[in-house]
């Protein structure tokens, strides 16, 4: 094991040397500490949420300003390689500088598998690194993350390298556009109007009180065949039927959708 550990963390100082740098509170947890280092343990702080499609910018405090950092961020929290975590990487630390009395080094802990491996510039005594989230759909929402910086410390005595404290972060969705940019078809439905939206593709809710717009039906909204050029819409029962036809010079599907008033589903 001690070999294993050995040069798994040659290949991440190998990365950190010689490689070419290229909130919400529930989306980013907590779920482990870090290993203290010459400035302290290591600390994560995020600056925003993880969004799909966006980049998500946390901030490594707490570092020898003149050491070299890098961040550890992977999908599992269980296993990497064949290495379950979390994972004591104390002695294989140490194995790059052994405290010269030969006493035993204190615990630091590997939460995160590493699929990538981001260099960091650090500037009295911060840095800031940017993770790009995957782009929007149905199978990363709600997917989880894992985040850890990697901290090779300027002094000659302990430990030299330290792992900072551990994240857990879990993908979200960029809150919905709401504009209408076509409107067209429109049926009552009780206390709001549903609205067919040819350029979006979709089918709004619109509160007849507050005129609040929701989206009712299309997109991530509902399964089913999607809407291509939704244009008519009536109210049948407990079901809305959509007049859908193909996107001029696109192609679709000419169909009457019949959709669920209760789950938008298709």
């Amino acid at each position: 094991m001690q070999c294993s550990l050995s040069a798994l963390l040659t290949s991440i100082l190998a990365y950190v040397l010689f490689a070419s740098a290229p909130i919400n509170a529930q989306n980013y947890v907590k779920i482990g500490d870090g290993c203290e280092g010459v400035a302290g343990i290591p600390s994560i702080t995020a600056l925003g949420d993880p969004v799909l499609g966006e980049t998500f910018s946390v901030e490594l405090g707490n570092v020898d300003s003149m050491g070299i950092a890098a961040g550890l961020s992977g999908l599992s929290n269980s296993q990497w390689s064949g290495l379950a975590l979390p994972a004591d990487l104390g002695m294989a630390l140490g194995m790059y500088g052994l405290d010269p009395m030969g006493m035993q080094m204190d615990p630091c802990i590997l939460y995160t598998d590493v699929r990538r491996v981001a260099n960091l510039t650090i500037t009295g005594g911060t840095a800031v690194w940017n993770l790009n989230m995957p782009p929007l759909s149905l199978e990363w929402i709600g997917r989880k993350f894992y985040q850890q910086a990697f901290v090779i410390d300027s002094n000659v005595g302990g430990l030299p390298a330290v792992l900072s404290d551990a994240y857990e972060g879990t993908m979200i969705a960029p809150p919905p556009n709401l504009d209408f940019e076509a409107p067209t078809g429109i049926a009552a439905d009780g206390n709001r109007a549903l609205v067919c939206d040819r350029l979006r593709s979709l089918v709004f809710a619109v509160d007849l009180s507050t005129g609040d717009r929701s989206i009712f039906s299309g997109g991530l909204v509902g399964s089913g065949p999607p809407f291509d050029d939704p244009y008519g819409i009536v109210i049948d029962g407990s079901r809305a039927l959509v007049a859908n036809r193909p996107t001029p010079g696109i192609g679709g599907n000419p169909a009457v959708i019949a959709v669920d008033l209760v789950t938008g589903n298709r």
